[in-house]
């Protein structure tokens, strides 16, 4: 049985591998197979208060460094269409203006449905 624990979170090395899979969104059975746990230890450790805070923990940080990747991607994707409209062709810069425009056509869109559904919902108290 693995008594060596993880000094942070109190856990178990194994169940730190687990949660960090967990947070990483493996699936159970994948977890199940790789770690050698079984569905019940695997449900037990998830009623366990260190386990969920640290995979509480886990899942935050992992959303907050996809967050970061989907940011950096965004600012290559606009420098991206800035270069294609300040020095692509005809074609190119066309496309680029138009894709801008929808987008932005979009965002109004969306914002005008938020707003009538927001005065209806205001309405209807």
């Amino acid at each position: 049985m693995e008594r060596e624990r993880i000094e942070d979170s109190g856990l178990t090395i194994k169940q730190e591998q687990v949660a960090v899979a967990l947070a990483m969104g493996w699936s159970i059975k994948s977890i199940e197979e790789t770690y050698d746990v079984t569905h019940t230890t695997l449900y037990a450790w998830r009623q366990q208060p260190a386990f969920i805070a640290h995979l509480r923990r886990l899942q935050r940080e992992t959303v907050r460094e996809i967050r970061g990747q989907l940011s950096e991607l965004a600012n290559k994707s606009i420098e991206t269409i800035s270069r294609i409209i300040d020095g692509g062709g005809e074609q190119a810069q066309l496309k680029a203006a138009c894709y801008v425009l929808d987008f932005m056509a979009g965002e109004q869109r969306d914002a005008k449905k938020l707003k009538q559904k927001l005065v209806i919902k205001n309405v209807g108290k």
